[in-house]
């Protein structure tokens, strides 16, 4: 698994060098940086209609959502970082996104909103800007 994170030349909000630590501890597969940046009670929302779709309550179920990706693509998915937003409560990620399936390769737009409490995901909703194409891809 790779995740490219584009570094910025500006000073960066707080959250928003959370959520790029968390997605370079994604890319190294360190569950452990990952459990840290989770609250306990937290939630990840993965939309559409596929194998990854559903909603995930608390930082394991989170993690096995972590790996259902590296497994359903024998390890070849990979996210580019390519902007964050953040400000004291919340942070949106736009990426795009890269996996190998069943000999098929798909790369496509998509992102996440984070709802952070005290530095921690509370909160997450993933999205794609063409849901149909994931959904056909992961399912």
């Amino acid at each position: 698994m790779v995740i490219r994170v584009r570094q910025s030349q500006m000073v960066e909000h707080s959250n928003a060098v959370i959520i790029r630590r968390g997605y370079e501890a994604f890319a190294s597969a360190d569950s452990s940086a990952l459990m840290s940046l989770i609250t306990e009670d937290a939630v990840w929302h993965s939309p559409g209609n596929n194998l990854l779709s559903g909603d995930y309550q608390g930082v394991v179920a989170i993690l096995g959502y972590f790996a259902k990706f590296a497994t359903l693509s024998q390890g070849k998915f990979q996210v580019t970082v390519q902007d964050v937003f953040a400000n004291d409560n919340r942070a949106v990620v736009l990426t795009r996104d890269t996996a190998t399936r069943n000999g098929r390769t798909l790369s496509w737009e998509g992102g996440v909103i984070f709802q952070l409490q005290t530095g921690r995901l509370q909160e997450a909703w993933a999205f794609n800007l063409n849901q149909s194409l994931v959904d056909a891809f992961w399912s």
